[in-house]
This record gives C-alpha cells, structure tokens and sequence, in this order.
C-alpha cells in the first residue's frame, strides 16, 4: 500500500511537472519580451529587380500572425485580383504572398504591411514592413509625405487612404470615382501622417480618400474625400497637408416603412429643406391628408396619412425640388397610433434652456389655459410663452428663470389634440435649474485671425459644440452659464457669411470652410471667470 502511494504521488509530480514544460508564456518574474518580430529571409531578396515570380516567402526569426490583415497590407500600386497571403488566421514563421498574372511591365511594387504583423506570444508589432520589388530593371526611389486630418473635426477615427493618379492625357476628374490609383498609402496611427514611397517621376494627382469598402475608390453615399487642387509634380514639393471631409449629397428618398396603422417611416440621404418638400398620393386619392415629420434620431421622416388607407397598394410621390420619387404603400391593418407626451429636457434645467416637450404625432391643437407653469416651492405661478414647430414637432416653454428652483409643468387633459384626433391626459414634468455658482464664465480674446465674420465655438473632446457665436470683426467673446471640464476652442472661418460651416465638393474644386483648433484644452471650473488670450499662427 505504501508503494502504491508513492507511484501515485510520483505520478501526480511528474504530470504537473509535463503541464508547466508545455504551459506558453514566460516564467513568472522574467523579463517582458518587447522585442518586435524581425525577418530574417525573403525569397525573392527585398528590393528585387527584373522580377518575374508568381509567390513571395517571408521568414521571420519567431512565430507571428496577422491582424486586420484586409485593411492594413496594401498593394502599391493596387494589384487586381488582390494577392492571397497565406496564412491568414494562424501563428507562421513564414508568409507567402501568391500573385496573379496581371503585374504591369517596368513597375515598382511596394507591400506595405501597416501594422499588421505581430508576434505570436507578446503581441508586439513589426510597424510598416514593406517588401519592394520591381518588374523592370530599376527601383522608383522618389517618396512624398505629410498629414491627414478631418475637416470639421480634432481626430481622424479610421484608416485614410492616401493616392495618387497619374495626370497624363487619359486622366478625367471622375478617375477618382472608377479607377484604382496609381500609388496608394495609409495614414499611420494617431499621427496621421502618411509616406508614398518608390514613386516614379511625374504628374500626378493626389487625393485622401476614406476608403470604407475598401476598393480603392472614392463612394460618396459611404466615404470622405479630401484633394489637393492643383497638379503635384514629383520630385518636386514633398510635404501635403489634406483635409478630408463628408460632402453634401443629392437627396435620395428609401421606399416607405409602414411602422403604425397611420404612419410611414421614409428614409433618406442628403440635406432636407422641409419648405421643399411635397408629397402627391395618385390613384384619384384627393380626400387623403397628409403631414411629415423629421426625425431626431435619425436620417428619416414620419409620413402621418389619414383617414387609414382601405387599398391594397397606393402611388405615391414624394419631390424636393428637383428630385422626384415614387413609391408603392400597401397598407396593412397593424396597430393604431396614440399620443404620447415625452420630456425632451432633462431634469436639471440650466438657466437659458427653454423647457421643451414633443408629441409622439403632430399637434393640431394647443390650449395653453390647460397647462400651468409653477415654483414648485410655494406654488406661485410663472407667466410663460409657447413655440410649436412643425417640422419637429416639438413645444417650447419659455419664461424667466431664477436660480437653484424647481419648476413644475402641468398639462391639464385636452391641453393637446394630435393630428389623428387624440388629447392627452394629465401630464406633470418638473425641473429644477442650477446655481450661477455652479457655472464658469470665459472671456476669449484671440490673435492671429485676419479674416472675418468667423463663428467662434466651445467643443468638449467629442467636437459636439458647446457654446458658439458668430464674430464679425477683431473683439473679444464672452461665454456664460459653462457647466465645469475641460474644452476646445475651435473658430470657422466663415467664407460665405451663413452662420455655419460648409463642406466642399469635390468635382465642383470647392474645399470645405477653413477650421483652426486651438489644441490645448481650457479648463472651466465652477464659479470662475476665466480670462484666455489664444494666439493662432497666421
């Protein structure tokens, strides 16, 4: 029995002693390996010429893997049908790259590989290893670089593709929009910067394209573009700053989704102005009314219809100006709509908000004798002023606010009639606004701005707008009731007077309005005023 314990525990030793042999990782205490994965053999060499191989082997001196492989190695320039890379989704020493047919005589060729390749233990990242190679006698040896950025933004959240097109006797504006560019590169991490590498001498055209099928063209429904306007010429100027950003689109309406028994949700695409729209129902359907609604939450609009549609299908036309679609609806008996009254303003209310409330359908009637606005303290009445908007379809309560107060809204029963014929019931929000101690006060005076008007504005670190005021000469500004946290200043050179920013458009050579960040953020703390005198460069 005793010599049976011991073979046991013998056993159990040698067992646990196997299983920590075979355990990956380094041992507890040990230094942490940092080192990236290095190549060790390619086959063919590096920087070959005259080449004329159909697979491409790389050896690294450890196991590595690739991540988000599709996006980060590309092909300069661009290689149709895109090389398979084996493999993609385990641990190698070696990486082979098969080629197509389809390589273009007397071209260099570069394989960047991003940030792709990575140690199979500690992660560790080769950055942008490039194989070169060329199918003529020589290597291009001509490089450009420089910077990316969003137009109306402080960061760049994806991958920007950077190309050049060849300016020669075939190249069109539209090169853009359906061919694949002659030499292309990403920008590289959170410095935005970017290298063209191995580039042949010449006229070119460049562009900065956010590339999110990845096809290596420009989509305007999906992507941003930025553009150098004049022609480049290599060598030549070797530093570019683009700036990308979202053109304006042409409206484009989706087929109509039933989402209530008398209303329709409609998408859409591009820039709506509501006084423009209008819609036509066409099978001699003269007695059915209609109203839209944009949505909040989304690129959409609520088409109300009344009374229910009894067809089985109805024509339908919906125009903006010069756009004009048609549709077919066929309505379904589905659930019936009822008014719901919600709450769009939170609770804490600052001092200049206005109370706003909105209708889950359009309001036709408002009877402001049932709705009383009171201090919820001693119950005193508060005199207060209405604004509905239509195209929103929200209400506005305004009236005059004091400090550290709690406000109540009551909407008495019939104090609303929506569109379809329904009146709320009782309905009771409160609010309760803030202390003036609890806000700071900045006064900005800025240096270095010679053109004016210009819209000064406040950002927090998600570029949503804070504060803004249109400037239209050299002065200080002054931004009260700031809630505490740190800011941007941001200040829009306003080029066609309109109080906004503008995009650009790409076939029309038009940039977006210039956007100067000032990139050090303001601390705001609670009753404080804060002086700031910012010096942009000219």
């Amino acid at each position: 029995m005793k010599h049976l314990s011991i073979k046991i525990l013998s056993l159990i030793f040698i067992a646990l002693l196997l299983y920590a042999c075979a355990k990956k990782g380094r041992p507890d205490g040990g230094p942490i390996d940092e080192i990236p994965p290095e190549v060790v053999k390619t086959s063919p060499e590096n920087y070959s010429i005259n080449f004329d191989k159909q697979e491409i082997t790389i050896n690294f001196n450890e196991y590595i893997v690739l991540e988000d492989p599709r996006n980060q190695i590309i092909f300069s320039p661009p290689i149709q049908p895109r090389p398979e890379i084996q493999p993609m989704s385990y641990a190698t020493q070696q990486l082979k790259i098969i080629l197509p047919d389809s390589l273009s005589d007397n071209t260099t060729y570069t394989i960047n590989f991003g940030t792709s390749i990575v140690d199979n233990n500690e992660a560790n990242t080769l950055p942008y290893y490039s194989y070169v190679f060329s199918t003529g006698d020589y290597l291009d040896s001509l490089a450009i670089k420089g910077k990316v950025r969003v137009a109306n933004s402080q960061k760049v959240e994806n991958t920007i593709s950077v190309m050049l097109y060849q300016a020669d006797t075939s190249y069109t504006d539209s090169a853009v929009l359906r061919k694949t560019p002659r030499y292309i590169a990403y920008s590289q991490d959170s410095t935005n910067n970017f290298q063209l590498s191995n580039l042949k001498a010449g006229k070119y055209k460049m562009f900065a394209v956010e590339d999110n099928n990845g096809n290596y063209t420009y989509e305007p429904q999906t992507d941003q573009i930025g553009f150098i306007k004049d022609t480049i010429t290599i060598p030549g100027d070797s530093i570019f700053d683009v700036s990308v950003f979202k053109e304006k689109q042409e409206i484009d309406f989706r087929r109509p989704e039933q989402v209530s028994q008398n209303q329709y949700l409609i998408g859409f695409s591009g820039t709506i102005d509501s006084t423009a729209l209008d819609i036509d129902f066409l099978n001699d359907q003269d007695s059915l009314s209609w109203q839209l609604e944009r949505r909040a939450d989304s690129d959409s609009l609520n088409l109300w219809t009344k009374p229910f549609l009894q067809q089985d299908s109805i024509a339908m036309k919906i125009s903006h100006k010069k756009v004009i679609d048609t549709f077919t609806l066929r309505p379904k008996e589905i659930e019936k709509d009822s008014l719901k009254i919600d709450q769009k303003t939170k609770s804490t209310l600052d001092l200049y908000q206005t109370m706003t409330i909105k209708a889950s359908i359009p309001l036709t009637k408002i009877d402001t004798s049932k709705i009383k606005t009171y201090i919820k303290k001693d119950s005193s009445q508060v005199d207060f002023q209405t604004d509905y908007f239509n195209y929103s379809n929200q209400l506005t309560i305004k009236h005059q606010k004091e400090e550290a107060t709690t406000y109540v809204y009551e909407m008495m029963p019939g104090a609303f009639e929506d569109w379809l014929g329904n009146k709320n019931d009782s309905i009771s929000y409160s609010a309760k606004t803030k202390r003036v101690r609890d806000y700071g006060t900045l006064n900005l005076t800025f240096n270095g701005i010679n053109n004016f008007p210009v819209i000064v504005q406040l950002i927090n670190d998600q570029d949503k707008v804070i504060k803004s005021k249109v400037v239209k000469k050299r002065k200080s500004v002054f931004f009260e009731f700031i809630d505490p946290g740190d800011y941007f200043v941001r200040i829009i050179i306003d080029e066609n007077e309109n109080g906004i920013w503008d995009t650009g458009n790409y076939l029309q050579g038009k940039q977006p309005e210039d956007i100067i960040y000032y990139n050090e953020s303001l601390k705001i703390r609670a009753y404080f005023d804060h002086q700031q005198t910012i010096n942009f460069r000219p």
